[in-house]
This record gives structure tokens, sequence and C-alpha cells, in this order.
């Protein structure tokens, strides 16, 4: 279920509950929707300053400093250091085809 979140016309939030019971009680999932859009509506403020800090990041920058990102933020970072590593590399071959040729 998307949400588009408080004063943020560009981010949504995605949430979902799944249920093996009260399938085909139309109250159950109106009870359920009406209890994940209150803590949504808890968070709006915990929302809202992750979203000032994800618009005024530097470009580019994807790191959340939270601990439980650190494995995320490192593969990030090492993934980053390969892709340069191999345009620079690409970049030197390339320089080096097109040079001309000595004898």
């Amino acid at each position: 279920m998307p949400a588009r979140a408080p004063g943020w016309p560009d981010s949504w939030y995605y949430y979902a509950f799944s249920r093996n019971f009260a399938v085909e009680d139309a109250g159950a999932t109106e009870d359920l929707r009406v209890g994940l859009a209150t803590v949504l509506e808890e968070d709006a403020a915990a929302l809202a300053a992750q979203e000032i800090g994800m618009q005024t990041r530097p470009r580019g920058e994807f790191d959340v400093l939270i601990a439980q990102d650190g494995g995320v933020a490192k593969a990030r970072r090492i993934m980053a250091a390969l892709l340069k590593s191999e345009e620079s590399t690409a970049a030197q071959a390339t320089h080096k085809l097109a040079a001309p040729a000595t004898a």
C-alpha cells in the first residue's frame, strides 16, 4: 500500500500487512489499514527528518549513518571503488589504443 510522505510530494513509503485469518472480513481489513496508518502518522516527524536529510545530503552520497546500515554502506563504498578502478583501467586501455604506433 503506497502512502505519500507528508509534505514531500516526491517521496513514497510502502507498507504491507498480510494475514491468513479473517481474509473475507472487511472490518478486519479496515482495522488493519487504520492501525498501519496510525503507525505512519506516529512516525511522521521521524520520516520528515529523514526526508530532510535525504534532500540535503551531497549528491551521490547514499549512506545513512546508522549502525544497521553499516554493511550496506560498506558494500556501496566497495562497489564504488571497484567501478572507479574499472573505469580507470578502461580509460587507460582506450588511451593506449588511441596512441599512435611508434616504430
